[in-house]
């Protein structure tokens, strides 16, 4: 499993207590981490806090699988991370993820076509960088073409 969170039925009614139900949405009311919006469980005074959505995950539907290490929120405005709703959870990749996103990296990887020339990208025109960075093949060419023209330019300055 891609981590070690169980529960624990002893936690029933401290974790049931911090949750308000609506008709769309169960609220976790308990601490919300300012940082970054997720509620936060712990369950003893001696234990490390949980994720409440993880947890929730894991309580209502099963074990998080290790191929689908991310618990994502189904139709979530950004703001409403507090959500343990299970109907409301999924199990998803970390690129799953990432495609669902609002960062550059989101916005980048649902991009079907290349931003500069407009074509395709698919197995033929992207190219991957070794850090995983996706480019156009085409517009990969036509700098490097540039880049040759400028270069012959500054040899035929200086011979």
């Amino acid at each position: 499993m891609a981590d070690l969170l169980l529960w624990r039925p002893e936690w029933t009614d401290r974790f049931d207590d911090r949750i308000r139900k609506t008709d769309q949405h169960w609220l976790w009311v308990g601490y919300v981490d300012p940082k970054d919006g997720y509620g936060r469980f712990k369950p003893l005074h001696n234990e490390r806090a949980q994720l409440a959505h993880r947890l929730a995950y894991t309580r209502w539907v099963g074990p998080i699988p290790d191929e689908f290490p991310v618990i994502d929120h189904l139709n979530h405005p950004f703001n409403l991370r507090r959500c343990v709703r299970p109907d409301c959870l999924e199990a998803i990749t970390h690129a799953e993820n990432t495609r669902r996103g609002m960062s550059p990296a989101g916005e980048n990887a649902r991009l079907t076509h290349c931003p500069r020339c407009g074509s395709e990208f698919n197995s033929i025109n992207a190219v991957y960088r070794d850090d995983g960075e996706r480019r156009c093949r085409i517009c990969r060419r036509a700098a490097n073409r540039e880049y040759k023209l400028r270069r012959k330019g500054r040899e035929a300055l200086a011979g």
